[in-house]
């Protein structure tokens, strides 16, 4: 397929993409029946071509509209077809033309689905027996619909596929090349197998007539000859959505630097229910809006309860933990952890004592650095893990345990592996991203690392623990496998390593980054800063702790940690759905084991709910007395059965936390620093990496 002269000492790698197709007639030409015969190919030029004939009873369909015979050619099975196009003799010279512009993908699909091929005539068959053979350089094409940088050698980012460092070392694309192969004779239709890369089929659909004789003007179309495009191409009972490539589906319509941006186009173009093509066919529904996240998650949550299967999340979580399990074990592992979590004082006084013991550690690293410039990244990763931590594991890790720092790195490098470009790969070709170097292999290797720090702590507690008296998650889950006979609960050391990755994973993410964005707000806006440490001293003052008990009488507080999550939109998609039976939403049909896409975004920047949504705006979530107001559509957290188990322990830290610095601290921009807003794309979404002063008060 590559030109000799697009390879040289310079080419670190190939990808290699082939398709192969070999099909025959169900009704198959006899070779004693073809013969030279004219071709017409246009009006002034006739050629001498091998001609296939047959007569035989196939579906038809006639356009009225267009003068337009179309012919089906079955392939064996039924599933594939040829379709033959024959327009009316003309002596229009533009008639081709005319119809080539009029022929959409929606057209086609219309006018070849089942049902209106259903009429069968006895026609009489003359089709070319042909060879077409043809190669694209895809470069400017791809860079025409915006994939620019990859073909820069220095622009192009592909650090995730290469090792390389050096700026003369760095990779880039240099050729994009696609190579069409079809032969059309007697038995059927065959892409060679000496083709050895990226070979997509290139179509046509030829000819007929009732008497259909190709002596007549043929129109060479460019379709898929495998048909089972067309055939699969959404029914309109389907959501609405951008009409998908062959192979590629719509992928080519998802940035790979913004991808929350093009899903974002998704919804303002087609609606709060959109169907999407991740390629290959491989469909799934993006549900955006309030009322579809109501229909899907508490109308019909049971429909709704399941993940589903993609090779990544098969690979990291096999199914178990609190995230991607399903049915009876993820019900029973969840009741567990809920009534765990309850048991060892999520929303009780006992676990509010140990958060602002931990703002008490982090005030003083706050303070340690004397008001200069310094990334609170780290240290307020670390403040929040050590809650899970001493929920998991009964104990609290130093600020200075290297460690731990490693595996707090270790954990968000697989938290956010799914929403890079290795991960997506990953998805796509898992077969051959299990070969390739990458981001995704190191995320392996951390995963690796995670449980088995996991593992040794788990071994610890076996050795000291009282079951009596459990001290932890873990002691609890140890003695929850030892009496639980329900095999199919899955209560397995196994399980209790999964379900604590989760907790550990996405229990710090979202709540350090929604910390992390409350003080760049702050330090970005000073004077609703200024409003929240004025309530401050006057309902808790200086002298004491924040309490829990506190929030009732501060609502414009609680209206900005609320505007923080809001504008922050630190979780962009929730964890996906599957179908797990026929259903509608919106309507719209949603096929047992189709995919879901919940997003959150649209929901919370609604221009129907929010006066400024595009705007940090604490108003939102207060009424004209200054009262604090409770949005429905505010759902950081979902909804449903599967909305997030630690809700009432998020809210705990991000009050607690968030108040007991703003009572010590003002947070500033450094000197001559203007504080910027860019976040950083992923499963979690928190800002950029920045530095802020924290001047203490």
């Amino acid at each position: 397929m590559l030109k000799p002269e697009s390879l040289s000492s310079m080419t670190r790698l190939v990808l290699v993409n082939a398709v192969y197709f070999k099909a025959q007639w169900i009704s198959e030409f006899h070779e004693v029946d073809t013969r030279e015969q004219t071709f017409k190919v246009n009006e002034n030029e006739k050629r001498q071509v091998q001609m296939m004939v047959q007569v035989k009873k196939l579906p038809y369909n006639y356009i009225s509209q267009f003068k337009l015979q179309i012919l089906e050619l079955p392939y064996k099975g039924e599933e594939l077809s040829m379709f033959l196009l024959l327009p009316a003799e003309s002596n229009d010279p533009d008639q081709l033309l005319k119809l080539g512009r009029a022929l959409t993908p929606e057209r086609i699909h219309k006018w070849t689905r089942r049902q209106k091929m259903g009429t069968r005539n006895k026609v009489q068959v003359s089709i070319p027996k042909f060879k077409l053979q043809e190669y694209y350089q895809l470069n400017a094409p791809l860079a025409s619909l915006g994939m620019v940088d990859v073909f820069d050698q220095d622009r192009a980012d592909l650090s995730g596929m290469s090792a390389a460092i050096e700026d003369e070392d760095r990779v880039y694309l240099s050729t994009v090349a696609h190579k069409a192969f079809v032969d059309v004779n007697e038995r059927g239709t065959e892409a060679e197998s000496s083709v050895r890369v990226s070979t997509m089929l290139e179509a046509l659909a030829c000819l007929v007539g009732q008497w259909i004789d190709t002596k007549g003007v043929l129109l060479f179309l460019l379709v898929l000859l495998v048909t089972k495009y067309i055939r699969d191409l959404p029914p309109k009972n389907y959501p609405p959505g951008p009409f998908p490539l062959p192979f590629v589906g719509n992928m080519l319509n998802i940035s790979i630097k913004d991808h929350i941006g093009s899903f974002k186009k998704f919804v303002e173009t087609y609606g709060d229910v959109t169907t999407l093509d991740l390629g290959g066919g491989n469909r799934c529904v993006l549900l955006s809006g309030l009322r579809g996240f109501k229909e899907a998650f508490v109308d019909q949550a049971d429909a709704f309860t399941d993940r589903p299967s993609y090779p990544l999340n098969d690979r990291i979580s096999r199914g178990l933990g609190l995230i991607s399990s399903n049915g009876h074990m993820w019900r029973q592992q969840r009741r567990f952890t809920v009534s765990t979590l309850k048991y060892f004082g999520v929303g009780k006084k006992t676990l509010e004592t140990s958060i602002l013991q931990e703002s008490h550690f982090l005030c003083d690293v706050f303070l340690a650095e004397r008001g200069l410039p310094f990334n609170p990244e780290d240290v307020t990763n670390n403040a929040v893990a050590n809650i899970v931590c001493t929920l998991v594991f009964g104990c609290r890790f130093d600020y200075n345990d290297h460690h731990f720092h490693h595996m707090l790195k270790c954990s968000k490098d697989v938290l956010q592996l799914p929403a890079t470009f290795c991960g997506r790969m990953y998805n796509q070709f898992p077969t051959l991203l299990h070969y390739l170097p990458g981001r995704h292999q190191s995320a392996f290797i951390n995963l690796g690392t995670i449980k088995q720090f996991i593992r040794e702590e788990v071994e610890k507690h076996k050795e000291d623990r009282d079951p009596s008296n459990p001290r932890d998650y873990i002691d609890c889950y140890l003695e929850e496998i030892e009496k639980n006979q329900d095999g199919a609960a899955g209560f397995t050391e196994e399980n209790l390593l999964h379900c604590v990755v989760d907790l550990f994973g996405a229990g710090t993410e979202t709540t350090s980054n929604t910390l992390l964005w409350a003080m760049l707000y702050m330090a970005k806006y000073p004077d609703i800063q200024e409003k929240v440490q004025a309530e401050i001293d006057e309902v808790i003052g200086s002298a004491r702790q924040p309490s829990m008990d506190d929030r009732a009488n501060m609502p414009y507080t609680y209206a900005v940690i609320h505007e923080i999550q809001r504008f922050g939109n630190i979780v962009p998609f929730t964890p996906p759905r599957v179908a797990n039976k026929d259903t509608t939403v919106a309507g719209y049909l949603v096929p047992k084991g189709m995919m879901v896409l919940p997003m959150l975004k649209p929901i919370l920047q609604d221009r129907n709910e929010y006066a400024t949504p595009d705007q940090f705006n604490p108003g939102h979530f207060l009424d004209k007395n200054g009262k604090f107001v409770k949005k429905d559509n505010f759902i950081p957290f979902s909804i449903g059965k599967r909305m997030c188990p630690g809700e009432q322990l998020a809210r705990m830290e991000l009050f607690l936390f968030f108040t007991f610095l703003l009572q010590r601290f003002t947070f500033t921009p450094p000197q001559g620093w203007e504080m910027g807003l860019e976040g950083q794309v992923g499963i979690t979404s928190g800002p950029k990496p920045f530095k802020i002063c924290a001047l203490p008060r």
